[in-house]
């Protein structure tokens, strides 16, 4: 009973058009009667809102789902049930009123799936799971994107700033020489004078930058082919000295003693190993 007044106070008007077209009034579906024999069925019913008819030999899907939502409320007459099985058949025996047809045969004989998949039989014949997640690089066109062109050429931006600056310095090298044809001096605080000056300035500052590291190496240079000169000079007194020792074997003086002596005056330029040196010299004998 419940369902005849759900239907009941279902009843309302249908919103839109329909509502000129004979569809004016609109309520919930109700349970659905299946008949073999039509003994007064369709006449007793056909009154109560909500209710429908239908033979069981004149099966209609819209009827028994609704909208697509199995589950609708279905009272069979005795006799259109005992029908069911000359009509449709079983899996066992074949319909007699349909020529060929038979019940279909489910394809899973187990149905619930979850289980299934977590069975041990799966999932020993199915691979592992990929969870490395290789993502698409994309490509940029580097006649098009900036960022691009500079990670393949870094001297590119170079190259863009200067020609942005040569453009702009030939613009205003060009309103410089209209405004002296038409005798027409700009003044020194004018944007494009102050510009060019201003460029011009940096431009000798540069090579004045430029000239003092010249020089600078240079000096660098110098001083290390003069440091390279002392050395071979020392080196050559050395082994002077090294050869005047050998040829007097009466002197007590002792040959390690005279290299060590020697290097630590030559490139720690000390005091004491120079007046050490000196001392040596003069204990020598003379020729």
């Amino acid at each position: 009973m419940m369902t005849f007044f759900t239907v009941y106070r279902s009843q309302r008007f249908r919103a839109g058009r329909g509502k000129m077209r004979n569809r004016r009034r609109i309520h919930r579906r109700g349970p659905l009667i299946v008949y073999a024999k039509n003994d007064g069925i369709k006449k007793a019913f056909r009154n109560i809102p909500g209710i429908d008819t239908m033979n069981v030999a004149k099966m209609n899907l819209l009827k028994l789902a609704p909208g697509g939502h199995v589950g609708r409320f279905v009272i069979w007459t005795e006799s259109a049930f005992k029908r069911l099985n000359n009509i449709f058949g079983s899996w066992e025996k074949p319909s007699t009123q349909k020529k060929g047809y038979n019940l279909p045969q489910p394809k899973m004989a187990n149905t619930d799936l979850s289980r299934l998949l977590k069975s041990e039989e799966i999932r020993r014949v199915l691979r592992r799971p990929k969870k490395q997640v290789k993502r698409h690089v994309r490509r940029l066109n580097p006649l098009k994107n900036a960022r691009a062109l500079v990670k393949l050429n870094p001297y590119a931006e170079v190259v863009k700033r200067r020609a942005i600056l040569g453009a702009e310095k030939l613009r205003l090298q060009k309103k410089l020489e209209a405004s002296k044809l038409r005798k027409k001096p700009l003044s020194k605080k004018n944007y494009i004078v102050r510009t060019l000056r201003r460029d011009e300035l940096r431009k000798q500052q540069l090579q004045k930058t430029w000239a003092a590291k010249k020089a600078k190496v240079a000096a660098k240079k110098a001083a290390k082919q003069a440091a390279a000169k002392k050395f071979i000079e020392g080196m050559g007194l050395l082994r002077e000295r090294l050869f005047r020792v050998t040829e007097l074997q009466e002197t007590s003086v002792d040959l390690k003693w005279i290299v060590v002596t020697f290097v630590l005056g030559f490139f720690r330029n000390s005091a004491m190993t120079i007046w050490q040196c000196s001392k040596l010299r003069s204990s020598l004998p003379r020729d």
